[in-house]
């Protein structure tokens, strides 16, 4: 029997609303079976290091994730040493399951506009299958990179035009750090998580 297993990458620094309703909608959209949330250990193309420690971020991934059954955290990334490339995670995940498992990595538009840029991209479309959720109002043509030989559709790639919420984690630290209220855009216990561990607040606040 097929089995289909959404990877959801990111950094997730913090995880918040918008990184569940991709997960959900690449959930629906592809009748997948599971999805399982990898945070980043060291990312290979951010600028700089994640400002929560590797554990804080899995801890805020398990919170978020704790009571959707078809959705697991996962610290393959951060046991890791060294930068972060997906093509090594989806190959140690392919080796965890069977043939008959079919894998699929979940990625925002903005993250795929850099694909060409991730390190052997192309051996990532023999691995898995990938899965672009789009927000509404990309005016990237994303479906036809000059990098592709094929147009992105035959190269393994499925695209999802959803609605997602206009929120980053990099916003979320801004508002933080300016005292803006950013319940609304976090799982109740991830907020409580980050109030409890001061986490993106100034030093002068600490």
């Amino acid at each position: 029997m097929k089995v289909d297993i959404g990877i959801f990458g990111g950094t997730f620094d913090p995880i918040h609303l918008g990184h569940i309703e991709v997960a959900e909608y690449a959930k629906t959209d592809l009748n997948l079976d599971r999805v399982i949330f990898v945070p980043a250990g060291f990312p290979q193309l951010k600028p700089s290091l994640p400002v929560a420690s590797a554990k804080q971020r899995f801890e805020m991934v398990k919170l978020a994730i704790e009571n959707k059954e078809m959705f697991q955290p996962s610290d393959i990334e951060i046991k890791r040493k060294g930068p972060t490339f997906t093509v090594d995670t989806l190959k140690k995940i392919k080796k965890i399951y069977n043939k008959e498992t079919r894998l699929w990595f979940i990625v925002g538009s903005d993250a795929f506009n850099e694909f060409h840029k991730w390190e052997n991209h192309e051996e990532i479309l023999s691995l898995s299958k990938v899965c672009v959720v789009r927000r509404t109002g990309d005016v990237e043509d994303v479906e036809n990179f000059s990098y592709f030989k094929k147009p992105a559709r035959e190269n393994n790639v499925v695209f999802i035009n959803r609605i997602t919420p206009k929120i980053s984690s990099s916003k979320i630290k801004e508002m933080i750090k300016e005292k803006i209220k950013v319940e609304k855009y976090l799982n109740p216990k991830v907020h409580d998580y980050i109030v409890r561990n001061e986490l993106y607040r100034t030093a002068e606040d600490k």
